[in-house]
């Protein structure tokens, strides 16, 4: 009979929680990116582009602070400040991320990928994830993704 008692309160609780209509909100998180990219350059246009996305997506509950053209930080200062906790978000290329992580130091170098596809394929695949957790657990910053920045050009004059 105890037993019997002690179900009927139970399921009745199990109820009354399952049909209390409770509202729950989070609250709303504000995002802050930094970059030395320069008004017009294709990263500061993504960068507007997030920012419209994740605003419009999360109904206005996530904001974006976007800072371009190095206006509060440094490309030096940057990995810091996300380290400390000052900043959220910033782009950093694998020599960035070599003193923390030095076998990244390998990714710039020539020839190490045959292409586009290539690069992609490994950097945001599985050997990208390996890579994304050991940088996170050596820097305390979580690479998001990869992409391609662009070629460098080394111009010389014959003397």
């Amino acid at each position: 009979m105890k037993f019997r008692k002690l179900e009927i309160i139970l399921v009745v609780f199990v109820l009354v929680l399952a049909f209390s209509c409770v509202t729950v909100s989070a609250a709303d998180v504000k995002l802050t990116w930094s970059s030395i990219s320069v008004p017009g350059d294709a990263h500061t246009e993504a960068m507007k582009v997030f920012k419209e996305e994740v605003e419009s997506l999360s109904a206005g509950h996530i904001t974006v602070d976007l800072y371009i053209a190095g206006a509060i930080y440094t490309q030096e200062g940057e990995l810091a400040a996300v380290r400390e906790g000052t900043l959220d978000m910033a782009y950093y290329s694998a020599s960035w991320l070599a003193e923390f992580v030095p076998y990244l130091s390998m990714i710039g170098a020539v020839y190490t990928f045959s292409g586009f596809k290539h690069m992609d394929r490994v950097l945001n695949g599985e050997i990208g994830e390996r890579i994304f957790d050991d940088v996170a657990q050596k820097t305390g910053v979580r690479p998001l993704a990869a992409f391609y920045l662009g070629t460098r050009q080394l111009n010389v004059v014959e003397k």
